[in-house]
């Protein structure tokens, strides 16, 4: 029901080559985690709508989840997820959990999409330093969901997809050019 994204150094230009090759009427909601500073978010999200079939825009708070809509994360706030009671999932951005070193969080996105979704997520771990990604990738294979992450290969820094790797929390790697293939198959 949902593709998760979570990403860092060396993250704009590979959301740049993946994102593009998704359709406009791809069937899933997309939400992203790009570690990046206060007030570059919406930028590069418009930039990245620009190249893209599918609708590519920052996430705003109470922004319904859908079909052909990739969410970026904004610079300074966590995204998260909640269910309305006629089943409809919209997004939240908050400020808590304060103690995170990033925010937005990528163990933050993915732990709310578990919860949310339960088995039906996608989570991706792409290039990026640090361990952001490992905790939540726990929280979506505890639910039943997947968790992929790129090759160490195609990686500017293979320090996020190397700790989920490492914590046995991965059920595949891919290279940053066959990602899109890889995630395609599995929705």
């Amino acid at each position: 029901d949902v593709v998760l994204i979570g990403i860092s150094t060396g993250g704009p230009q590979a959301l740049r080559q993946l994102l593009p090759q998704f359709p406009a009427d791809f069937p899933v909601p997309i939400a992203m985690v790009l570690h990046m500073p206060p007030g570059y978010t919406a930028l590069f999200a418009e930039k990245l709508n620009e190249i893209c079939a599918l609708e590519v825009r920052e996430a705003g708070h109470g922004d319904v989840v859908r079909p052909g809509v990739a969410l970026l994360a904004q610079a300074g706030r966590h995204l998260q997820f909640r269910r309305l009671a006629n089943g409809t999932v919209v997004t939240q951005l908050t400020l808590q959990p304060l103690a995170k070193t990033h925010r937005p969080a990528v163990d933050v996105l993915f732990k709310s999409a578990a919860e949310t979704f339960r088995d039906r997520v996608l989570a991706v771990v792409m290039t990026g330093m640090g361990e952001d990604g490992k905790e939540g990738a726990g929280w979506v294979k505890a639910q039943g969901g997947t968790v992929i992450t790129e090759t160490e290969a195609s990686c500017i820094i293979y320090g996020m997809p190397r700790s989920v790797v490492e914590a046995g929390l991965s059920d595949a790697a891919y290279s940053l050019s066959h990602m899109a293939q890889a995630i395609a198959a599995r929705i």
